[in-house]
């Protein structure tokens, strides 16, 4: 079984595999990116057109989601935490996994996409690497081009970064660099959009044409009835005892990103202890005096201290 989205996703794909048509964005839309559509491309070309072939890499997308969120888990709670977590995903609800397996056009990337961000905020408040930094980048650049559903994970991962490394300038400008990379197609395409064609405007003309409602509203049906609908403890007709999920969900939020604060400020790599007086700086050692050969007192006044010689030498 199918429906019209991943219809239109293996049309794209088509077209692309055939060099007819090369879109920057989902058909029909101007904010939502065409990357499965190019994944799914190669995939036609080696296996022919088809369905099972097209879910290929929504595959690949659920294994480095699994794979990110475990060592994640594992660097900020423990092993177990991460084992207990990755069991929870893997008998996830009938919702979760079609959401996953399913090539609708960017809900499989953005989950691997926040988890990837998170893991490599981690990975950068304890340890700074250059290629970090642009691979944050890259992946944020991506993210945005394919959903904007994921900007509050790459806002949350972004807040997380500039709070243990702000002061990392050219860390910053590498990831500079790899955002515009990712976000690319996003980024041309807007410069030569036409008025009122350009994505944000295309994206708040669609989110008008509904209704939203309050924001009230909005963070009931978001919190209190979609996290136990996704996790699948209620049908849309039937969630009434089950809201309080949402709000344990919520507290259990603020507790586990306490706990990741706290993780990650005890792993901070502590500042070099300053040697003792008269001793030796590491890495070196003391060279016998001329006189004496270092003995105490062989010193004579007014020379100078016995040298620092490294001890490559």
């Amino acid at each position: 079984m199918t429906n019209s989205d991943e219809a239109t996703i293996g049309l794209m794909g088509l077209h692309i595999a055939r060099g007819t048509d090369f879109p920057a964005f989902f058909y029909g839309q101007h904010y939502m990116g065409a990357l499965e559509a190019y994944l799914a491309a190669p995939l036609f070309r080696v296996f022919g057109p088809s369905l099972a072939a097209q879910r290929i890499q929504t595959l690949l997308w659920l294994v480095v989601f699994l794979a990110c969120v475990y060592k994640l888990t594992r660097i900020l709670y423990g092993r177990g935490l991460a084992l207990t977590t990755l069991a929870l995903l893997a008998l996830a609800s009938h919702r979760v996994f079609m959401d996953e397996l399913l090539a609708i056009g960017g809900y499989p990337e953005i989950k691997a996409f926040a988890a990837a961000l998170m893991l490599l905020s981690v990975r950068l408040a304890t340890a700074p690497r250059p290629a970090a930094f642009a691979a944050w980048g890259l992946v944020a650049g991506l993210a945005v081009w394919t959903h904007w559903l994921v900007l509050p994970y790459v806002a949350a991962a972004g807040l997380l970064l500039v709070a243990f490394r702000w002061r990392e300038w050219r860390g910053w400008l590498l990831l500079a660099a790899g955002f515009l990379v990712g976000a690319l197609p996003l980024l041309a395409y807007n410069v030569t959009a036409a008025p009122g064609q350009d994505s944000v405007s295309v994206f708040l003309a669609l989110r008008g044409s509904g209704s939203a409602g309050s924001l009230g509203a909005q963070l009931h049906d978001g919190l209190l009835v979609g996290v136990p609908l996704a996790t699948g403890l209620c049908r849309p007709a039937t969630c009434g005892p089950q809201l309080w999920w949402g709000a344990a969900y919520a507290v259990l939020l603020v507790a586990a990103a306490a706990l990741a604060v706290r993780a990650l400020r005890s792993a901070e790599p502590a500042a070099p202890a300053e040697p003792a007086a008269g001793a030796a700086p590491p890495g070196c050692w003391r060279a016998p005096s001329a006189y004496g050969r270092g003995r105490p007192g062989s010193t004579p006044p007014g020379a100078s201290a016995p040298r620092c010689v490294p001890a490559a030498c």
